[in-house]
């Protein structure tokens, strides 16, 4: 094998296995459902606040209609998170496409949808219908939408683009444009997420969210945000994970060592 651009091929067995296995039958819905959980794991290990509270899904009933709240709640100290975990990627045309740029513009409307059913979601709550959150009047809200490969909504085009969008969607569901002012949502990838959490597990969600949806630094990623914000926190933050990464080493090299042998 020759392999000048290692990179490439760790991509191929990396990446590149989503891309093998996603229209299967039946993916959507076991990859989404792990993506929600570990979005969960994510919050329960980086957060250790006694008075921070998390809520996993419910469902519920509108009339006929059986609905499900957002993915997860994080409740702490007059605010929260309405966490929704979307594993949806930007098409690669995209990302690369410089002279035409018309494809753009539907993923970044996807995103909006995204968005959106959060707010619908909200509407919900606001109207008491979550059985396992009450509604406060008083509490901060902070939607967010955390995807599973980091979408690079930085500076004024695209935030603007997928406003845009958001509001037209909001309008068109009927929901009050109010919301985008009162409930100012975010969009942050998964690894900057994990960083987020263990920030405001000490800084709390009211001081680190209220700084993000800011007009001045909303442009921001999360991630560059932090580090300037809140440069301390962000810089101690830790891997999550780093048993479960370890386990997974060991077996693997063990595995290689009898094959070896």
């Amino acid at each position: 094998m020759i392999c000048p651009i290692p990179t490439l091929l760790f991509w191929r067995f990396t990446n590149g296995v989503y891309y093998e296995i996603y229209k299967q039958p039946g993916f959507d819905n076991a990859f989404g459902e792990a993506f929600q959980w570990y979005v969960g794991q994510v919050i329960e290990r980086g957060t250790t606040r006694e008075r921070t509270r998390l809520y996993p899904e419910c469902e519920y009933r509108v009339g006929k209609d059986l609905k499900r709240t957002v993915d997860w709640i994080v409740d702490q100290e007059g605010a929260a998170l309405f966490v929704e975990a979307k594993t949806k990627r930007m098409a690669y045309e995209a990302k690369v496409e410089i002279v035409q740029q018309d494809r753009l513009p539907i993923e970044l409307d996807k995103l909006a949808a995204m968005v959106v059913q959060v707010y619908k979601s909200i509407r919900d709550y606001r109207d008491g219908r979550y059985p396992n959150y009450a509604f406060d009047p008083k509490r901060k809200i902070y939607p967010i939408v955390v995807t599973l490969e980091d979408w690079f909504l930085m500076g004024p085009k695209l935030l603007n683009e997928l406003k845009d969008d958001v509001s037209r969607r909001i309008q068109k569901e009927g929901l009050p444009l109010e919301l985008l002012n009162d409930m100012p949502f975010s969009v942050c990838s998964i690894h900057e997420f994990e960083q987020a959490v263990q920030v405001m597990d000490h800084v709390g969600i009211l001081t680190v969210m209220q700084g993000k949806v800011d007009d001045s630094r909303q442009r921001w990623t999360f991630s560059a945000f932090l580090s300037d914000g809140f440069q301390k926190f962000a810089k101690d933050t830790r891997f999550l994970f780093q048993k479960e990464f370890d386990e997974i080493g060991v077996k693997t090299i063990g595995e290689w060592n009898i094959k070896g042998a």
